[in-house]
């Protein structure tokens, strides 16, 4: 077709790099009928013949673990090959979640490389205005790219969902049923700052004898597992499934939770975020990039956030909260057909062939 438009895109395929949103992002623009894409590779990529090269994460398109000397050899190979495919003429999309690399054996290589590549940016998208100020803040050199701002989706008829209640999701997992549980899931890493809740939690648990601190999601490093596992251990109202959590064992996990806490101040957003709304769980965060637009959106009752770090107060101050009534307003501008369409339309305009 003389208007097809064809994208060379990372994370394109399925749960690789821990998100669905890119294979959903996807799904809507093949609606179009007038898109190929296909899944990143350097070798796609010195092939040639593609309008568009979308990045979401650039800093694993390195190796980040065969030491200093072997990252700086990647960095600078992956610079030279996008500069090459930009005289050839594909435009670089760069969709910037994180500022910086959440977990990374060279932090001073990968701070150099990205600041190289956001200079080869033609576009950046980011899923607010307040994220993306805080992108240019960092990377001043994507001023003059094309920037855009695309929300970020819900998962509504994505994950499996039967509509269980608060009493069945809590029988199901064999929870309290007059408790405020407090729930952080998601695979348990370091920067997610869960023994600093679990000690924060400890402060406050006795005097709060009705609640529990659920934390649940696979710990693949063996050692942070135990050292969760000693954390909790004899503190009353801890609950830890530090197991892989199944497609069909989410909904009950947010459905059986009073709120969803992100422990850590590193997130500017966050999919999981989303991921509870989907579920109607109200969120705890960082008072930072899209939390702070999603409040606005959809309320404080849905969305509230917290100032510094993650310590007792916050968490007194959480459990004091009543879980709000019925279902966050998530619009249709928050579904990814729509979200699907207004990449394409930025995509598009890049590439001149809107």
């Amino acid at each position: 077709m003389a208007d097809e438009i064809r994208i060379l895109a990372q994370h394109l395929s399925g749960r690789k790099g821990g998100m669905l949103d890119i294979e959903l992002i996807y799904e809507g623009m093949r609606s179009d009928g007038r898109v190929v894409a296909e899944s990143y590779s350097t070798t796609a990529l010195l092939g040639g013949g593609w309008d568009i090269v979308h990045l979401s994460w650039p800093e694993w398109t390195i190796r980040r673990d065969r030491g200093p000397v072997v990252a700086a050899a990647d960095a600078a190979r992956m610079l030279a090959v996008l500069r090459l495919a930009q005289a050839r003429g594909s435009r670089i999309v760069w969709t910037a979640y994180n500022h910086w690399p959440h977990e990374w054996h060279q932090y001073r290589v990968a701070d150099m490389y990205l600041q190289a590549f956001s200079m080869l940016a033609d576009q950046v998208i980011c899923n607010s205005q307040t994220l993306l100020d805080e992108f240019i803040r960092t990377y001043p050199a994507i001023r003059t790219a094309d920037c855009r701002v695309i929300p970020q989706g819900h998962y509504r008829g994505v994950y499996p969902d039967t509509g269980a209640t608060t009493e069945e999701a809590r029988s199901r997992l064999g929870l309290p049923q007059d408790a405020t549980v407090l729930l952080c899931l998601g695979v348990a890493r370091r920067y997610k700052n869960l023994l600093p809740l679990l000690r924060s939690y400890r402060e406050v648990a006795a005097d709060h004898e009705d609640t529990v601190l659920l934390i649940a999601g696979e710990a693949i490093e063996a050692e942070f597992g135990r050292q969760l596992r000693r954390e909790a251990a004899g503190l009353p109202g801890v609950r830890l499934d530090l197991h892989h959590i199944s497609d069909e064992e989410i909904q009950y996990y947010f459905r059986a939770a009073d709120r969803f806490v992100i422990p850590t101040s590193l997130p500017m957003s966050s999919a999981s975020t989303m991921l509870a709304l989907t579920f109607d769980c109200p969120v705890l965060g960082p008072h930072r990039g899209s939390f702070l637009e999603l409040r606005e959106i959809l309320g404080s009752s849905w969305i509230s956030t917290y100032e510094g770090g993650i310590r007792p107060q916050v968490l007194r101050d959480a459990l004091t909260v009543s879980r709000p009534v019925g279902r966050p307003a998530l619009g249709e501008e928050f579904g990814y057909s729509a979200i699907g369409e207004a990449h394409l339309r930025a995509f598009r305009e890049l590439a001149g062939r809107s």
